[in-house]
């Protein structure tokens, strides 16, 4: 706490193995991606700061990674497929009504899924950038 990055190089290599090793097909939410160490030839097509939230972790832990990131970028990006959507709301909402962030985009969409019998999946991705409260308490650090 309070020194350094939460998430290591080896965790971050983690993360990217887990992410590519799922079919490329399936609509599954149980990644994060966190791609700051990925592709270290600076190539990397996906932002640094998205986030795709599963309902595998707890809020807590993308709340925390939404501080994190915004630490380091001035917008985070927070994305849920199915029942990870109301996952990515209690998320903002939490650090919008904590003062945190401020909503700047939501956008919602469906996705077609294509294993199995044809059907379609709910997609939310909901943009948050810093608020002046969080821009005050990192000047006091």
């Amino acid at each position: 706490y309070g020194q350094g990055p939460i998430f290591s190089r080896y965790f971050l290599q983690t993360v990217y193995s887990m992410e590519t090793a799922t079919a490329p097909n399936t609509a599954s939410t149980t990644a994060v991606t966190l791609n700051a160490d990925a592709n270290a030839n600076g190539n990397n097509e996906r932002a640094k700061n998205k986030i795709q939230v599963s309902i595998n972790r707890p809020n807590q832990f993308y709340t925390e990674l939404a501080l994190q990131l915004l630490k380091q970028h001035d917008e985070v990006e927070l994305s849920g497929l199915g029942s990870a959507i109301t996952s990515v709301v209690t998320i903002s909402e939490k650090l919008r009504t904590s003062g945190q962030a401020e909503v700047k985009k939501i956008h919602t969409s469906t996705i077609p899924l294509t294993s199995g019998r044809p059907a379609q999946k709910g997609k939310i991705q909901i943009v948050l950038k810093k608020s002046q409260k969080f821009l005050e308490s990192l000047e006091q650090i």
